[in-house]
C-alpha cells in the first residue's frame, strides 16, 4: 500500500499518499474463474515463512510471566492441525526482499495474521476461546479455535504464577498468529524468537508482483478528534491494520489496533474504519484481499 497518513486535527485532516491508482473494473463471474485459475497457479517467486504464535495480556498494563505466555504458545503448537489443503488468499505487501530477480516495482505475498481472545483462570483453565480480527481464514480460524479447546480439555496447562494480573478470577489475553521470519529457500539452524513468541509452523506462500497497490479513496469520511483528548490538550497516534476486501470495502471483523495513544483515540478511528474506501490491490489484473496497515496522527493547531 503507497504510505498513506491521516493527519487530524482541530481544524483539517491532510491525506498524505502517492497518486491514487486506477480503481479497477467491477468483477463478473467469469473473471473471478480466471482469477482463481490464475492466482492458483505455482509462481517462480515463493517464500517460506515462520509463524509465530505470540501471546499477551489483552490489557498490556497487565502482566503474565514471559514463560508462561511461551508455555500456552507451545501447548497451542502441539495441539495445532493445519487444514490441508489450507488455502491462503489474502496477500500483504512486504515480499520484495525474497524476491530473486526483482524488476521495479513491488511484490505481494500471501498471507495469515490472526488474532484471538480467551480468559485464562487461576486454576490454569481456557474458556471464551474467540475470534477477533485480523485475516478471516476460516478453516484456519476453526483449527486454531479447536487446538485451544483441546489444550484446555487436557487440562496440563499448571496455575498462572502468583505475578499474574488477574482481574478476580481470570485474565483476558490476546493470541496474535503472525508472520515472523521469511527466507527465499531454507532456514540456517535455529532461529531466535522474540520473548512470549513462539515458532508454530513454516509455509511456503507464492509471492506475485503488484499490478496496482491498494489506496485509500479521496472521498473517506473524517475521524473526529476526542472532544476529551482536544480540552486536555492531548495529542496523539493510532496505528490500524485491516483487510481490504476485492470490493475495496473494509472487512470489519478484520480490525485491529497495533499502536494507539488511548482508547478516546481507538474509538474515534473505529467509528470510521468501517466505512472507508479503498482502490483495491491488483494481481494479474485481478482484485485481491490485502492485509493493510494505516496510521493517524491526532495534531493541535498551536
Amino acid at each position: 500500500m503507497s504510505r498513506t497518513i491521516i493527519i487530524v486535527t482541530t481544524s483539517l485532516i491532510l491525506f498524505r499518499a502517492g497518486v491514487l491508482l486506477a480503481q479497477g473494473s467491477p468483477t463478473t463471474s467469469a473473471d473471478s474463474a480466471r482469477c482463481d485459475s490464475l492466482l492458483n497457479t505455482p509462481t517462480r517467486d515463493s517464500a517460506l515463512v515462520e509463524y509465530d504464535a505470540l501471546v499477551i495480556p489483552f490489557d498490556t498494563s497487565q502482566h503474565l510471566a514471559v514463560f508462561y505466555r511461551e508455555m500456552l504458545g507451545q501447548g497451542l503448537r502441539e495441539q495445532l492441525k493445519l487444514p490441508r489443503p489450507l488455502a491462503v488468499s489474502t496477500y500483504a505487501n512486504h515480499a520484495r526482499v525474497v524476491v530473486e530477480d526483482p524488476v521495479r516495482g513491488d511484490y505481494a505475498i500471501a498471507t495469515l495474521r490472526s488474532v484471538y481472545r480467551f480468559a485464562l483462570h487461576r486454576n490454569g483453565r481456557l474458556t471464551d476461546i474467540r475470534v477477533v480480527g485480523g485475516v478471516r481464514n476460516a478453516a484456519f480460524d476453526d483449527a486454531v479455535v479447536a487446538a485451544l479447546v483441546r489444550l484446555d480439555s487436557a487440562q496440563e496447562l499448571p496455575t498462572p504464577p502468583d505475578s499474574t494480573d488477574f482481574d478476580h478470577d481470570s485474565l483476558d489475553v490476546r493470541l496474535t498468529v503472525t508472520p515472523g521470519l521469511m527466507v527465499r529457500s531454507h532456514f540456517s539452524g535455529k532461529q531466535p524468537a522474540r520473548p512470549g513468541s513462539t515458532p508454530l509452523f513454516r509455509l511456503r506462500l507464492p509471492v506475485r508482483p503488484i499490478e496496482k497497490d491498494v489506496a485509500a479513496k479521496p472521498d473517506n469520511p473524517r475521524p473526529r478528534y476526542p472532544l476529551p483528548m482536544r480540552d486536555k490538550g492531548i495529542e496523539g497516534e493510532v496505528l490500524a491494520e485491516f483487510v481490504v476486501r476485492p470490493s475495496g470495502e473494509v472487512d470489519p471483523t478484520s480490525i485491529q489496533f497495533l499502536k494507539a495513544t488511548g482508547l478516546d483515540f481507538a474509538s474515534a478511528i473505529a467509528e470510521v474504519v468501517p466505512s472507508f474506501n479503498f482502490y483495491p490491490m491488483q494481481i494479474a489484473s485481478c482484485n485481491v484481499p490485502a492485509l493493510v496497515q494505516m496510521p493517524f496522527l491526532f495534531g493541535l493547531n498551536r
